[in-house]
């Protein structure tokens, strides 16, 4: 799956909206949750190319970056709210609130297990092809 550009936007992180400071708050993320995660540096740059790579690991690079911007609860739920929140104003439309309302629900035994199933729906909803190219450059 293409956790990561999933979780960029999920998170809703497109990179033309960053601020300087949430720019580096992005990549400070990226670099924590890889290192957190064991991601294979290689791996993700294949998902951002928009190779389909099923790796455990990166579902949990996934659940470390949605859990850094609040959108994974502790307990392992999905925070609609957290997610609709940092949404940029040029992504918030009813589309994507619509699209996260469906995927909010997604629930798996760990936080990594639910992360994909999150990643899943998104990608299943909104299409990888957008995702991929709104986030690539991040």
């Amino acid at each position: 799956m293409q956790l990561f550009v999933a979780a960029l936007a999920c998170c809703a992180l497109s990179i033309s909206a960053l601020t300087p400071a949430n720019r580096v708050k992005v990549i400070a993320a990226n670099v924590r949750c890889l290192e957190e995660s064991g991601l294979d540096p290689e791996i993700l740059e294949r998902t951002k190319n928009g190779e389909d790579v099923d790796d455990k690991n990166l579902d949990c690079f996934g659940a470390c970056l949605l859990k850094d911007f609040g959108i994974l609860n502790n307990d392992g739920t999905f925070n609609k709210d957290e997610a609709v929140k940092n949404l940029p104003d040029s992504v918030r439309n009813d589309d994507v609130i619509n699209m996260i309302n469906a995927c909010s629900n997604k629930k798996g035994e760990t936080d990594c297990d639910t992360a994909h199933l999150i990643f899943s729906c998104i990608r299943e909803k909104a299409g990888f092809k957008y995702i991929q190219e709104e986030f690539r450059d991040i």
